[in-house]
């Protein structure tokens, strides 16, 4: 297997994980919903609620997807990280208008409502940051950085901080 599909795997793997999470937070939100609705901000539709949670949820995850999917091939086809730096920049400002697009249009269909489609999609990015902030730290404990050692904040056998100027070597 080659790195580009290991890393699909992966990508695979981890897309899944976060839609079942999301799955889970968002079901958990239409109670909240429903409870917002009775203060009479909004109206109340459980079926427009439910395909609006639904829309949210999936761009939320559609978007984590595709850019997981997009930084494995940047990584597995840019000649140097300079290029790959510019890649990905470029897929990330173009996910981020595709996503900001089909959440209007998601917010514009009357099947779906409001807030639902905007409460599931932040709800999902909140998943998608906790969990790369989980992801992080697990692999910090793996892994701790090592300090690195700077030669102006070594000291002497006097304690003293060596001397910067050469004047004093000579």
């Amino acid at each position: 297997m080659n790195e580009r599909d290991s890393g699909f795997s992966a990508v695979l793997k981890q897309t899944l994980l976060i839609l079942a999470i999301s799955v889970f937070v968002v079901a958990l939100a239409q109670p909240v919903f429903y409870l917002l609705s009775t203060t009479g901000i909004f109206e109340w539709s459980l079926l427009r609620f439910l395909l609006g949670s639904l829309y949210g949820m999936l761009l939320g995850v559609g978007n984590f997807f595709a850019m997981a999917l997009s930084l494995v091939l940047v990584t597995a086809t840019a000649a140097d990280p300079k290029e790959g730096k510019a890649k990905a920049q470029s897929t990330y400002v173009f996910r981020q208008l595709v996503l900001v697009g089909l959440a209007v249009v998601g917010c514009l269909i009357p099947a779906f409502h409001i807030v639902a489609v905007l409460g599931s999609l932040a709800l999902t990015q909140l998943v998608i940051t906790v969990y790369a902030l989980i992801g992080n730290v697990i692999a910090l404990k793996k892994n701790p950085p090592v300090p690195k050692t700077d030669e102006s904040q070594q000291y002497t056998k006097e304690g003293q901080a060596p001397s910067v100027d050469n004047e004093e070597d000579e």
